[in-house]
């Protein structure tokens, strides 16, 4: 018995601090993410009439639920130790904080400039970029966790 709870410690490698880290950053703020997305649906949607449904809740509570169930993916994925789930994770937060940054320095977009000043989205983009230099310090770390596991 005591054999066995040993082999079981020693297959379960722990995760690098920074990479810990990250995966929580990552995991609440998808939480968080989705649970706002649906307060949103639940209490202003319900108010509205259909004409204005579509275009003043709806889609960007949508765009927010869609956001928040993607963000906690890869936290789920990195909590697993898998050994693709690195390159998933940078490669959708760096899309995401592209994403974030074209939509608001787009001319497209001018109505949202005019609403609020540019240093009300430094906390935005605090939530991408955090995560995204935990783990990009912490990679080496990390793939050699996921091949010690791999190897045992």
């Amino acid at each position: 018995m005591g054999d066995r709870v040993e082999m079981t410690n020693i297959n379960k490698a722990k995760l690098p601090v920074k990479t810990k880290i990250a995966v929580w950053w990552i995991l609440a703020v998808g939480l968080i993410g989705t649970i706002v997305a649906v307060s949103i649906f639940l209490t202003w949607c319900t108010d509205m009439p259909d004409s204005q449904f579509a275009s003043t809740c709806f889609l960007p509570g949508l765009a927010i639920l869609a956001a928040g169930i993607l963000y906690l993916l890869p936290s789920i994925l990195l909590i697993k130790r898998k050994s693709w789930a690195w390159t998933f994770t940078i490669s959708e937060l760096v899309i995401e904080l592209a994403l974030f940054i074209v939509f608001y320095t787009s001319p497209l977009f001018s109505c949202l400039h005019c609403r609020s000043p540019h240093y009300e989205y430094t906390p935005i983009l605090i939530v991408y970029f955090v995560p995204l230099i935990l783990l990009i310090i912490d990679r080496k770390k990390y793939f050699e966790m996921v091949h010690k596991r791999e190897l045992d």
